[in-house]
């Protein structure tokens, strides 16, 4: 058993009748149901964050921390090409476009790159 707190519940109603409105943007996730706490929407595959710091070729972030005041570290987005880089900016961007002209705009209060999901079979960035 778990205690339904309402203040939850009602952040997480109100989460999903905003993606309900935007399923089908090609830069927001895609809601397929909702209950209480709960939520199933479309397989990502991973997140914004993951794919920067994958390019590294370190095992983790913790060893990029470590060592990111050495002058011959290489910062993990670097490893990235130009026009790549455009195109993830360019999806993030779209998506909080999304959510911004909604009638009523969304601020969405839990902005970070692990908050960007990516597709992996389009390697689009969505929120």
């Amino acid at each position: 058993e778990h205690d339904v707190v309402a203040r939850n519940l009602d952040r997480h109603r109100r989460d999903a009748l905003t993606m309900e409105v935007l399923t089908g943007h090609p830069n927001v996730v895609s809601i397929y149901g909702f209950c209480g706490n709960s939520v199933l929407t479309e397989f990502a595959g991973g997140n914004l964050h993951k794919l920067i710091y994958s390019q590294r070729g370190d095992k983790t972030t913790r060893k990029w921390k470590e060592k990111r005041n050495s002058t011959s570290d290489v910062a993990p987005v670097m490893r990235l090409s130009f026009s790549k880089k455009v195109d993830l900016a360019i999806d993030v961007a779209l998506g909080m476009e999304a959510l911004h002209t909604l009638n009523g705009p969304v601020a969405h209060a839990d902005i970070q790159a692990k908050q960007f999901l990516v597709d992996k079979e389009t390697t689009r960035i969505k929120i």
